[in-house]
């Protein structure tokens, strides 16, 4: 790998074909804005987002079977959170879903704030913030703020 700048695998541990990380970058960001459009026109649809440290999944199917035994709606399907996940999610609701319940996850500082943007949630759920959240800020109420509202920092 002689005169290589830099050496990048995917997630599942593939090297990234010539050109392939930033033809994804590319592509993740027109999809977002493609679900920020889309989002924008669901005025009707109440949108739930659920984040926290641990919980999220099990929270998201209650809340979204609860809500599913009276009105229709759409949930973000398994443990899927990653913004491109939530865009996904924002995509297939539809004009006359009453709820959208998306699960929100965190990986670096600025990811929550960036989901919530695209997700705008009117309803937010903190499951829980563990260690690992407390690691990165070192403040738990700092932590609790951010989550709840969506801000970063």
């Amino acid at each position: 790998m002689r005169g290589v700048v830099a050496h990048l695998r995917t997630p599942s541990g593939r090297d990234f074909l010539p050109g392939e990380a930033i033809a994804r970058d590319v592509l993740l960001r027109v999809g977002v804005s493609v679900a920020a459009l889309h989002r924008r026109r669901l005025r009707r649809t109440t949108f739930v987002g659920i984040t926290g440290s641990g919980g999220k999944t099990s929270t998201k199917e209650l809340v979204a079977a609860v809500l599913g035994s009276e009105l229709r709606g759409t949930k973000s399907p398994g443990a899927e959170n990653r913004l491109s996940d939530v865009g996904r999610t924002i995509l297939r609701t539809r004009a006359d879903d009453d709820y959208c319940v998306a699960e929100v996850a965190t990986w670096r500082p600025g990811t929550i704030a960036e989901i919530a943007h695209l997700l705008r949630p009117q309803i937010g759920v903190v499951t829980n913030v563990g260690i690992e959240h407390f690691k990165q800020t070192m403040v738990r109420h700092v932590v609790c703020v951010r989550v709840c509202t969506g801000a970063s920092g």
